[in-house]
């Protein structure tokens, strides 16, 4: 790791019955570091639940807590994620406090799959948030395979929005050297308890 930089913390938010239908958790989370390792030396810690709370853990604590201290948010949206109240609560949650802080460029959503539920005109708060955010759609990709040329592709291009969003965070005025992304998104959600 780049030992003037510390590690970017990611909260990956998605639908359990995604998962257990596509499989896209540990593909897309092993290429998101691989890249975003080789593009700028820093390390990717990715919160995903099932790998980081603990038997006995109290899990709404565990994710909350993981949401905090979370420097970038990215929710893999789906109907399930939209059916999910613990989807849409870690969602909100990370973009009211992202929008106060005028950092929402910092929740990075994917689309798995296109669907009328996403887009323009839609009454779904989750999804209304998602279009203004320009989620990225992954559902050629996905359906492509994990080793496909296309999988490849895409994910190299998530990690580097991924880069890109830390990047104009940073730039903005708001954000000085001793006021980083992931400082103020901490801060302000720590105010909440």
């Amino acid at each position: 790791m780049n030992a003037e930089q510390p590690p970017i913390r990611a909260f990956l938010s998605y639908s359990h019955a995604d998962d257990a239908e596509f499989g896209m958790v540990d593909p897309l989370v092993n290429k998101l570091q691989a890249y975003v390792r080789a593009k700028s030396g820093r390390a990717l810690e990715v919160f995903v639940d099932r790998d980081a709370i603990g038997w006995g853990t109290t899990w709404r604590e565990s994710i909350s807590s993981s949401i905090k201290g979370a420097t970038v948010f990215i929710p893999l949206l789906s109907a399930n994620y939209l059916d999910s109240s613990a989807c849409r609560e870690e969602f909100l949650a990370f973009h009211s406090k992202a929008e106060a802080l005028g950092v929402t460029e910092l929740l990075l959503p994917i689309l798995l799959f296109r669907s009328p539920l996403f887009g323009e005109g839609v009454s779904d708060d989750v999804a209304q948030i998602a279009e203004s955010l320009q989620y990225k759609v992954i559902e050629d990709a996905l359906v492509s395979g994990y080793d496909s040329p296309e999988w490849l592709r895409c994910t190299l291009n998530l990690a580097q929005s991924l880069l890109d969003a830390i990047a104009r965070a940073r730039s903005e005025e708001h954000t000085s050297e001793l006021q980083s992304p992931m400082y103020l998104v901490c801060r302000l959600l720590l105010e909440k308890k």
